[in-house]
């Protein structure tokens, strides 16, 4: 699924009653050195979109499976090495 889709993505799941609070992390060129992320919520996420920083591939988490302080702890202690 492709950004473009990500306000009718989070609109579909609020009307399915998920909390429009919850988390939203765009992962970019994940296990590189250029890895971005773009954290949002859902309802920032429904209307405008979330935009993609990098030409690379992108993974899209929905939820508090990645919640800030967690990413900002984990990487600040074992940054992630390239291959």
């Amino acid at each position: 699924m492709g950004t473009k889709q990500v306000k009718a993505l989070a609109e579909k799941l609020i009307s399915k009653g998920l909390d429009q609070n919850t988390p939203v992390f765009l992962c970019e060129n994940v296990g590189s050195k250029e890895m971005v992320y773009t954290d949002s919520i859902l309802a920032k996420a429904k209307s405008e979109g979330i935009t993609k920083q990098t030409k690379g591939p992108g993974i899209l988490f929905i939820g508090e499976v990645l919640d800030k302080t967690l990413i900002s702890k984990r990487l600040s202690q074992n940054p992630i090495q390239s291959l």
